[in-house]
């Protein structure tokens, strides 16, 4: 199993958001990676919701990736205004380790938007054998989906602690 163009994409896109935030700084990274995590999972919940109610495509599946990409965009809006304006009210800084803490929150926060990005392909492609194929092909990609090794070892990490 080798890495696709998809995984190559995907780090890509963490690479990218990584180095913006580092530019921005920790507190705005900061307000970005909750607002993202939270607004991603609210547009969650309502586009599944309103997949049912809103029929700009017949596949319910590509509907929802649709409702969701629209409302992820209006958060993904109010989240980067959101944070300015708390950086520009409070005047937070790390002064010249700003920029380096920035960074490895700017990863988390590019892992969280490459998470939904490929979420919403999912859904779009998820009737696509070529696209279940690349997937299960790709384990940057399924691994930034699922976050099933990430979550296992938490779990160990978690029993190592509690051992004795």
């Amino acid at each position: 199993m080798g890495v696709t163009w998809l995984d190559i994409l995907c780090l890509l896109l963490v690479l990218a958001v990584a180095s913006v935030a580092s530019w921005q700084g920790t507190l705005r990274t900061t307000v970005a990676l909750v607002g993202f995590y939270f607004g991603g999972k609210l547009t969650l919940f309502l586009a599944r919701r309103l997949a049912h109610i809103v029929h700009w495509h017949a596949d319910p599946h590509i509907n929802a990736a649709l409702l969701f990409t629209v409302v992820f965009v209006f958060v993904a809006v109010l989240v980067i205004v959101a944070a300015y304006l708390i950086e520009q009210l409070t005047q937070f800084s790390l002064e010249e380790a700003d920029h380096l803490v920035a960074f490895p929150l700017g990863l988390v926060l590019g892992m969280t938007l490459v998470h939904w990005v490929v979420q919403v392909l999912a859904w779009g492609y998820a009737d696509n054998p070529s696209f279940i194929l690349l997937m299960n092909n790709s384990p940057i990609a399924r691994e930034l989906l699922t976050f099933q090794a990430t979550k296992g070892a938490i779990a160990r990490l978690f029993q190592w602690s509690q051992s004795p």
